[in-house]
């Protein structure tokens, strides 16, 4: 419904290289929804909807009903995202929020190169996500618990893993046109089936959105917003909205 309220007219990714390889950071950063994909990328701080469990917790609070979203994206035919993401408010300053999201790449038929014959292989990662939120305005903190799942396969040999994790968000508005959200993601442990233990980075984010009332209210927001991982570049997005 609030999708049709808006024509997003600019974006711009100024994306960073030398991404490391780690198994789960492309899972973490990828956008879940078309919206968040149209605005150059995640924004801490810009409500879209039930899907916010997943961007920063705390902006369930802006959620004044109930909320329910599900996407399903498809990478150049090759890697599938899917979210499911549900929001309701608990009194007048809490919410709570529940959601999965997954990452599929799909089966490779055996095939053989240079003589040496490759077997199907298949990956996939998934996260369970409970959210809470609350409000003490014009500033609101949230949490979220997630429990990840993912396996690897190799073609000789695979593996499985999971994990839990904790992220931290806020939001603040500070007036009407100026709003701040911030999300910590903390870092965890992964815990292979072959006894292997392997550390996921934590990841900060920060987003701004400002609406500059010149000409009506809301009538342009401009999204700006930072991404790091651990040891890593900075990433910065930027988006306009014309409502």
């Amino acid at each position: 419904m609030k999708i049709g309220k808006y024509i997003i007219i600019g974006i711009i990714g100024l994306y960073t290289l030398g991404f490391g390889e780690d198994f789960t950071k492309t899972f973490l950063r990828a956008p879940l929804d078309a919206v968040s994909r149209s605005i150059g990328g995640f924004n801490q701080a810009y409500s879209i909807g039930a899907i916010d469990l997943f961007t920063n917790p705390a902006l369930l609070s802006q959620h004044t009903k109930s909320e329910l979203q599900f996407s399903n994206i498809i990478n150049l035919l090759s890697t599938q995202y899917a979210s499911f993401a549900f929001s309701v408010p608990v009194g007048r300053m809490e919410n709570i929020g529940i959601g999965l999201v997954a990452r599929l790449n799909p089966a490779v038929p055996e095939n053989e190169v240079a003589g040496i014959k490759l077997r199907n292989y298949e990956h996939y990662q998934y996260a369970v996500v409970v959210g809470y939120s609350r409000s003490f305005y014009p500033l609101s903190v949230g949490v979220n618990l997630k429990y990840f799942r993912m396996r690897y396969d190799g073609g000789e040999f695979y593996k499985t893993g999971s994990a839990f994790s904790v992220d931290l968000g806020m939001y603040y508005a500070m007036n009407r046109s100026f709003r701040f959200g911030f999300i910590f993601q903390a870092p965890f442990q992964i815990n292979w089936d072959t006894d292997y233990r392997e550390v996921s980075p934590g990841r900060m984010g920060m987003g701004v959105v400002w609406s500059p009332n010149y000409i009506s209210e809301n009538f342009m927001r401009l999204l700006f917003s930072m991404d790091r991982f651990s040891n890593e570049p900075l990433q910065m997005n930027f988006g306009i909205i014309l409502t």
